[in-house]
């Protein structure tokens, strides 16, 4: 997740993105040990909608994969958008929002 995170936040400008890996905000990718933990798109969407809940509002979850399709419910979890056109698998984007409940 974290590194087409990256590549988007160099887009936004000042922004910060959070990890579910680390439970932490970045706005680059630092190699630690941390990436080394691969939580399972289940975790990542509990941690998306903790982060929601905390700051009020739906939140975005930047993939370089896409999530398995019965976790996408079209309600709660919402593809947003597919960009799958690289030829470097990592730099592929899959944009969900995870909906405030």
């Amino acid at each position: 997740m974290d590194y087409p995170a990256t590549a988007v936040l160099g887009q936004l400008g000042d922004a910060s993105a959070y990890s579910p890996r680390t439970g932490r905000t970045f706005s680059y990718v630092r190699w630690t040990r941390d990436r080394k933990w691969e939580p399972t798109d289940q975790q990542t969407l509990d941690y998306a909608a903790r982060l929601a809940a905390q700051h009020g509002q739906d939140a975005i979850l930047v993939m370089n994969r896409p999530l398995l399709p019965e976790l996408v419910d079209g309600a709660r979890v919402v593809r947003i958008a597919e960009l799958y056109d690289s030829m470097i698998e990592e730099e592929n984007f899959y944009l969900y929002r995870i909906a405030l409940r």
